[in-house]
């Protein structure tokens, strides 16, 4: 995805395949319900570091690799 059109999907706004979360430091623990419910449906995208208005409030940047680590770890565990 280029920036262009990620700042088009923000532009839009949240929908059903459009969610947003504020996250500057951490994964929100919604984040995880959403993926559940994007999984048992047609997908769509979770645009960390954007808040509920649309408003991009950016992510602290040397927290960045915590969260992906924290995002897989959580994905891929089966329980």
């Amino acid at each position: 995805m280029t920036a262009k059109e990620l700042q088009k999907i923000i532009r839009e706004g949240e929908s059903i395949t459009v969610e947003f979360k504020e996250s500057q430091g951490n994964v929100p623990k919604e984040v995880y319900k959403t993926i559940c419910a994007f999984a048992n449906r047609m997908g769509g995208h979770i645009i960390l570091g954007v808040n509920d208005k649309g408003k991009i409030i950016g992510i602290e940047p040397h927290k960045i690799e915590k969260i992906k680590k924290d995002l897989v770890t959580a994905v891929n565990n089966p329980q």
